[in-house]
């Protein structure tokens, strides 16, 4: 059962990444766009309404990311809880969500040339590359590495 689990989370994660009849819904530019910085938006000192309205505009896109990246990273935790063996990406209980957006955005600016690709892929990378699973191969394992 835990394998068939693995199985139909890779599938979702591998359609994700290679469809592109449908646009995706959140690429690398939308993210880096509605998130720029790793900073919370501070709150204007004015009592401009149009002001007020562009800060709520960036309160909304800034939680609209961390939710987006909450999303992916639990679907990855389970991937890992569910086959340790196959999942791309492995993190202790501490990783927090402001460090995984910090780590994206990391990511989207030392890769400007994959921002138009969805964001699922990206996100997969960008974890994969910070938290990587240590699996010991057969013959490591045979060693006693």
């Amino acid at each position: 059962m835990k394998r068939l689990l693995a199985a139909a989370a890779l599938a979702i994660v591998a359609m994700a990444t290679t469809a592109h009849a449908e646009p995706a819904y959140m690429t690398g530019n939308k993210y880096m766009n509605n998130c720029p910085t790793v900073e919370f938006p501070k709150q204007p000192q004015t009592n401009n309404k149009t002001a007020g309205g562009a800060y709520v505009d960036k309160v909304l896109n800034w939680t609209q990311c961390l939710g987006y990246v909450l999303g992916y990273f639990d679907a990855v935790a389970a991937w890992q809880n569910i086959d340790a063996d196959t999942a791309p990406v492995c993190t202790d209980s501490g990783v927090t969500a402001q460090q995984m957006h910090e780590v994206l955005l990391s990511y989207l600016k030392n890769h400007p040339q994959s921002r138009n690709e969805p964001m699922v892929q990206l996100a997969l990378m960008a974890f994969a590359d910070a938290w990587p699973c240590s699996k010991k191969t057969p013959q490591a394992a045979k060693r006693g590495a």
